[in-house]
């Protein structure tokens, strides 16, 4: 899993499980909870990204290649 890979929630108390998000952030300082993921819907509380730990995602697909940049 890297950033930009699309993810499913494994934890079952999150408001997300079983949604899909996006790897925005790899925290490496972060032990219990390093990986941010956003989301297209908020929260109750009007959030749209939590952290998880490695263990509680599912990758479905990598990142998207992006087009390279042009030669200058």
């Amino acid at each position: 899993m890297q950033r930009d890979s699309i993810v499913r929630i494994l934890r079952p108390e999150s408001y997300w499980f079983q949604e899909i998000g996006t790897i925005v952030y790899i925290d490496k300082s972060n032990r219990k909870t390093p990986i941010v993921v956003r989301f297209d819907r908020v929260n109750l509380a009007g959030d749209n990204i939590s952290n998880f730990s490695l263990d509680e995602l599912l990758e479905i697909a990598p990142p998207i290649n992006q087009a390279p940049q042009e030669l200058l």
